[in-house]
């Protein structure tokens, strides 16, 4: 399902960056063309980085202004998580929920 999606947005940001992307340059350029004659272009161009530029600016930063961004769900601080070792008296028990020594039979 990752790789479709993954398919989908590729596909969908091909089109149109190659397809629409010189054309919106094509119409700034030529609405610009009577103002501004030779620089036209430039100011075109530019036009084209500042919209992607604002719409990457836009894409992160709702998230992360209203605090949504996370890594996950919080572990907790009073054990150490799986895999991970702990020291008890002399004894180092590895937790591991598949060979947890309060869950496994004897």
């Amino acid at each position: 399902m990752r790789a479709l999606a993954s398919a989908l947005i590729a596909l969908t940001a091909t089109c149109f960056g190659q397809g629409v992307g010189p054309l919106a340059v094509g119409v700034v350029n030529d609405a610009l063309k009577g103002t501004y004659g030779a620089h036209a272009v430039r100011y075109s161009l530019l036009s084209a980085a500042v919209t992607t530029t604002l719409g990457a600016l836009l894409f992160v930063w709702p998230p992360a202004r209203s605090g949504t961004i996370s890594a996950g769900p919080q572990p907790e601080t009073d054990r150490p998580q799986t895999g991970e070792t702990s020291r008890t008296g002399d004894e180092t028990i590895l937790r591991n929920p598949r060979n947890h020594p309060e869950t496994d039979d004897p």
